[in-house]
């Protein structure tokens, strides 16, 4: 009788443990379901399946920005590369002048930084200057449009716009569309020939290619949180070497100007009056 009772509790401590053991075993899948599901972030729109989609969702958030007039700064960064002097007589070693000249070609465009307090009019501080909106951009505009999920925080997408290649672009063409065009022949020429007294600059071609915008958008809401316009443009040119360049007499002159602008720190709710104090 006494056996049989041991053998009966020690299966009833059995089955209580292989009980116990269930329980917190479905308990930790609970857990590890809700904290999946508690990470797992709310997308405003789904990803874009097509580029066609893709564009049309870079012009809403892009256009947004314009009409709500969020807080942003922008921080621009200019590179002068590949700079070429070739006549007749072959490549031209003495370039330094020409340097000079590709540095003036810089200094032309405006400031380096900027800010756009909450509420300001953004009009005339993000591309398009003067346009209601930032991009007008259709899909004869574009190479590509593609949207993803971003790498390093899955709150957020990041979308990508590459655009045709267009020399000598106007407002109306794919550069015009999401670009600002602020330089001005006539200045930048000048420009070239106070840098120099060695070289007379005429005319110029620019091709601009491989330009680019990619955006950060919070996927919760839909709000860009990042701007970066990358702008890749061949200037060619044919030019009169003057003094002591002389002997070179007619060349052609390439260099490739690279601009990088980028809008950050955007703050979509107006400040609070106790953050403003």
């Amino acid at each position: 009788m006494y056996s049989k009772t041991i053998r009966v509790i020690s299966f009833v401590l059995v089955l209580v443990a292989v009980s116990a053991f269930a329980s917190c075993n479905l308990l930790n899948g609970v857990e590890e379901e809700s904290t999946e599901a508690e990470t797992t972030i709310s997308a405003l729109t789904e990803i874009p399946a097509t580029p066609a989609e893709t564009l049309a969702y870079f012009n809403r958030v892009m256009n947004a920005i314009k009409a709500e007039n969020p807080g942003v700064s922008s921080e621009r960064k200019r590179n002068i590369k590949d700079v070429k002097a070739v006549s007749a007589k072959g490549e031209i070693p003495e370039v330094a002048s020409i340097i000079s000249l590709a540095k003036g070609y810089m200094d032309v465009l405006g400031k380096k930084s900027e800010t756009s307090e909450h509420g300001e009019n953004l009009s005339d501080f993000l591309p398009v200057k003067g346009s209601p909106l930032v991009s007008s951009l259709t899909l004869d505009d574009i190479v590509t449009a593609t949207c993803v999920q971003n790498e390093d925080d899955d709150e957020y997408y990041t979308l990508t716009v590459v655009l045709k290649d267009v020399e000598n672009p106007g407002p109306f063409s794919p550069i015009g569309k999401a670009f600002d065009l602020d330089i001005d022949k006539s200045t930048v020429l000048e420009q070239f020939q106070n840098y120099t007294d060695n070289v007379t600059v005429s005319d110029y071609s620019a091709l601009y290619t491989g330009c680019s915008v990619t955006i950060s958008i919070l996927k919760s809401s839909d709000k860009v949180t990042n701007i970066s316009y990358n702008k890749n443009v061949v200037v060619t040119s044919d030019v009169v070497f003057n003094g002591e360049l002389a002997v070179w007499g007619d060349a052609v002159v390439s260099l490739t100007f690279t601009e990088t602008k980028e809008y950050k720190k955007f703050v979509w709710e107006a400040p609070t009056e106790e953050a403003a104090d």
